[in-house]
């Protein structure tokens, strides 16, 4: 069962595992989404979607196409980049990066 905090405005939901949803008024975060159904996601579908590693509790791809809308942007590393399947990276765009790198 998820559990929220509101911070200064700012929603964060935990959901399993590793999984976060981070909700402003303007954008909506999703961190490690795993086992999320299209139920869990509802409306809330991602402009911008983290994943921070490989192993399948992290990298779901079930999961992310649930997150997925027109224009969301996923920020991975080159592993996960190179592991994603290819109808999630025609529908959003990915960007790779390596640690210690940042992008906007």
């Amino acid at each position: 069962m998820p559990s929220t905090s509101i911070m200064e405005g700012i929603q964060f939901t935990r959901y399993i595992q590793a999984t976060f949803r981070i909700k402003s008024p303007t954008r909506t975060v999703w961190v490690d989404p795993y086992r999320l159904t299209e139920r869990d996601v509802a409306s809330e579908k991602a402009d911008l979607i983290l994943v921070t590693h490989p192993h399948s509790d992290h990298l779901d791809p079930d999961a992310l196409r649930n997150c997925l809308k027109e224009g969301t942007v996923l920020v991975t590393n080159p592993v996960v980049d190179s592991q994603l399947p290819r109808d999630i990276r025609e529908q959003c765009q990915v960007v790779a990066i390596k640690a210690g790198e940042s992008t906007e």
